[in-house]
């Protein structure tokens, strides 16, 4: 994270210059660190799903696609549904991470998260990690 931030910085030096625009560092700390919470959280979960497939035989596809794929097909049938969009933030693990990015989060927002952090991180890194340390090794 340390490498990605300094390459950021480098880039916004270069970037005004070229422009020859003003030097803008209007990034908080706080919203920093919630820039790399929301990494390491894409990061944990592709392994937690990574896992899950590796061991269980799924297709490799799935984990790229499936944190991605409920929020475009539950954003394209939303107009047929009633109440889904409040229950949508409860489920939808893409659309709360990128609460992260946005700024501050509010206590239902973290409370989303940390629903939706458990269904797409806890459980399936729990059930990859009781399939690896139960298989023999070949």
């Amino acid at each position: 994270m340390l490498l990605a931030f300094t390459i950021g910085a480098i880039g916004n030096v270069i970037g005004a210059t070229v422009a020859g625009s003003d030097l803008v560092w209007d990034v908080s700390a706080a919203e920093g660190l919630m820039v790399v919470l929301g990494n390491i959280l894409g990061i944990a979960i592709g392994f937690a799903l990574g896992i899950c497939s590796a061991i269980l035989r799924a297709p490799s596809s799935a984990t790229s696609s499936t944190p991605s794929s409920p929020p475009p097909c539950s954003a394209s049938s939303q107009p047929a549904r009633t109440g889904s969009h409040d229950l949508q933030p409860w489920i939808d693990f893409h659309l709360t991470q990128t609460a992260l990015f946005a700024g501050t989060l509010s206590a239902q927002q973290w409370a989303n998260l940390g629903v939706t952090g458990v269904f797409w991180l806890v459980v399936p890194l729990l059930v990859g990690l009781r399939v690896v340390l139960r298989s023999e090794v070949k």
